[in-house]
């Protein structure tokens, strides 16, 4: 009897598993609660592949043997740190304070789509003002005719037929948004550097799409790596409820507070995953044996993204500060960096690779057709006198806005009938398809 009530409280331990102070672990497939500590600390140091270059007392005439240009997809300045933001950026602040960059948070995207942005900065010529920019000649193709190599890295996936990427003698593009995760970005690029003439000056430009898509999930508020956070669409092609309430105008304010929290957040997260990448790509450049001593560097928004202002998420066909106004760095490491106008058109960010001078058109024009391929009626379009003053034609109506008082552009003020830039813009507008503004 008491052999067999022993053998029975056996079988009933080995059924119960034992009790562990572990907490349950979410399924991998599911959802995983990444620490900021595994991507991208923020306030842990990160090393510096600068560190052993003095810096530059004077003006060197010495050839740059690698240009280097590297894109935050829909990164918007307000939400860097050294513009005020919350997304902690340790890596450009140290180019900003180690290495003399020269940085702004008033730089100012030509449009809001991805394509049509990539195609100005390349060209130097806002595509949105003749379609395309004709007779403008890209970045790789100039750089050619003077020895240079041309290699894109894009973690943004392209059709192939982008026209834009067609002009570099090497591509290397994720298969989706996500296949270059936990380090993927380096060895893409590590992989794209071997394949180069290292004898041959170097143009690399890299586009980062973490802001848009930062794939881990978020820490602390478990964002799903089953759902696309910025166009909100879940695996199974359902659209967030929330994203439809929010765009309609219908969410319980309670809840759209919360709802544009967790955007927030997200987005955040995924600027400090780009400030990490942007560290690792010049952390391949030293490894692949390139002179960093005769570099200039360009880190640059492409344009901003929507995190909920007026119903909108992610790209948009709007020219709202949200949408436009970009976080600049740049740095030369053979002289010191030329300053920065107060206000910069994106389209200046060719010129100064080229030849070390910031030619930008003033004022800055930003313009917005309704299609994300840069096609399509124009919807909104905006010009700067200062970093706080801008005009906007939208729908067929003029508005001006004191950016210093009214940085949400909701108390618009009437412009007067002869303001220059009205003359300035409406031309551009009715050039560009759009109705007699």
């Amino acid at each position: 009897m008491t052999r067999a009530l022993l053998w029975m409280s056996l079988v009933l331990l080995a059924a119960c598993p034992a009790k562990s102070d572990e907490k349950k672990k979410d399924p991998p497939s599911r959802m995983r609660t990444a620490t900021m500590g595994e991507l991208a600390d923020p306030d842990a140091p990160t090393p510096d592949p600068l560190a052993a270059l003095p810096v530059p007392a004077a003006a060197s005439d010495a050839a740059r043997d690698t240009l280097v240009l590297v894109v935050l997809g829909s990164a918007r300045a307000d939400h860097v740190a050294w513009c005020g933001g919350r997304a902690h950026t340790p890596f450009l602040a140290t180019l900003r304070d180690a290495h003399q960059a020269v940085t702004t948070c008033d730089a100012i995207a030509t449009t809001p789509w991805d394509a049509p942005a990539m195609i100005d900065l390349l060209t130097g010529v806002a595509s949105s003002a003749s379609d395309p920019a004709v007779g403008a000649e890209p970045l790789p193709v100039t750089l050619k005719a003077r020895g240079f190599t041309s290699v894109l890295v894009n973690t943004r996936p392209q059709a192939p037929t982008d026209a834009w990427t067609q002009s570099f003698d090497a591509t290397h593009t994720a298969p989706n948004a996500r296949a270059w995760r936990y380090g993927g970005v380096a060895t893409a690029i590590d992989v794209a550097l071997a394949k180069t003439d290292a004898k041959k000056p170097l143009l690399l430009v890299v586009v980062l799409s973490d802001a848009e898509d930062p794939w881990a999930p978020v820490p602390r508020l478990r964002w799903g790596r089953n759902q696309d956070w910025m166009s909100l669409t879940r695996d199974d092609g359902t659209r967030d409820p929330r994203a439809v309430g929010l765009r309609n105008g219908e969410l319980p304010l309670d809840v759209e507070d919360r709802f544009r929290m967790q955007l927030g957040a997200g987005y955040d997260h995924g600027v400090e995953l780009a400030d990490a990448n942007t560290r690792a790509v010049l952390a391949s450049l030293q490894k692949s044996g390139r002179d960093l001593s005769k570099m200039r560097l360009v880190v640059v928004g492409d344009h901003g993204a929507a995190l909920g202002e007026r119903g909108l998420i992610g790209d948009a066909p709007v020219t709202f500060e949200s949408s436009v106004r970009v976080p600049l760095v740049a740095v030369d490491t053979a002289a010191p960096t030329a300053p920065l106008p107060p206000l910069l058109s994106t389209l200046a960010v060719r010129g100064w690779l080229l030849d070390g001078v910031w030619s930008a058109e003033v004022p800055p024009v930003a313009l917005a057709r309704a299609n994300s391929d840069g096609s399509g009626r124009v919807t909104m379009a905006s010009t700067w006198s200062s970093p706080t003053a801008k005009l906007t034609w939208r729908e067929g109506k003029w508005e001006s806005f004191d950016l210093s008082t009214d940085r949400d552009e909701a108390d618009p003020i009437a412009p007067a009938e002869d303001d220059p830039r009205m003359l300035r813009l409406a031309p551009r507008v009715s050039a560009s398809g759009a109705a007699k503004p």
